[in-house]
């Protein structure tokens, strides 16, 4: 599809009116319209979405310090089934930190911390 002059100055119109559209519904998430939103009640924005975070039940942690693992390899679209999703290399687990999801910090079997 190509834009001539004439349609890109409509969609630039119809932007305007989506933007003001889309700042002006009422959204269930923050109990109000985005436009509404404003230094003085940024608080209860944060707090309408975030606070049933507080509550959620976290999974206890399937591995503990210093358990020997392996690492899931990402592997393409089209991989061949046959191979393996592991990683060959042994790897420690050094921390379970305890977040949604839960994410375990590892080591190689030297010591060093893996990114």
């Amino acid at each position: 599809m190509f834009l001539n002059v004439n349609d890109l100055d409509y969609c630039i119109a119809k932007l305007h009116q989506l933007v003001y559209s889309y700042n002006h519904t009422y959204y269930s998430s923050i109990k109000r319209a985005p436009v509404e939103v404003n230094s003085e009640n940024e608080q209860d924005v944060w707090l309408t979405l975030y606070e049933n975070m507080e509550n959620v039940e976290r999974k206890p942690c399937a591995f503990k310090e210093g358990d020997t693992v392996r690492i899931s390899k990402a592997k393409p679209t089209f991989e061949k089934g046959y191979e393996t999703n592991w990683t060959e290399e042994l790897f420690t687990v050094s921390e379970c930190v305890k977040r949604n999801p839960l994410v375990y910090r590892v080591k190689d079997l030297l010591g060093e911390d893996i990114q």
